[in-house]
């Protein structure tokens, strides 16, 4: 399972991903497990906290992932069914160095 290593690095010890089926919103959640405390959080520990946005919750579609989160943009009302710090520019703002990857 994908849990943005390629960005952000492996989940520092004693962190584990925990995907779990949700059967009243019929998806896929991630959660992340500390295994020495027993700490259960929505939040990824390699990421900021959420500045601007909060979660929310949306039925999903056959148009988003299979493991899905939706986030609220505080200010404008915009709802996106990503991360918004997993954004190009956010990452890059947070020192994680991307490149650009041309294909054709």
């Amino acid at each position: 399972m994908a849990d943005a290593a390629i960005f952000l690095g492996p989940l520092p010890k004693p962190w584990r991903v925990q995907v779990t089926f949700d059967s009243a919103a019929i998806l896929r959640v991630r959660r992340y497990y500390n295994t020495e405390t027993g700490e259960l959080r929505d939040d990824d520990p390699r990421l900021e906290p959420l500045i601007g946005w909060e979660r929310t919750s949306m039925p999903p579609s056959n148009r988003d992932p299979p493991t899905v989160e939706w986030f609220r943009n505080t200010v404008t009302g915009e709802v996106v069914n990503y991360d918004p710090r997993l954004l190009p520019d956010a990452l890059r703002a947070h020192g994680h160095p991307l490149q650009t990857i041309e294909m054709i």
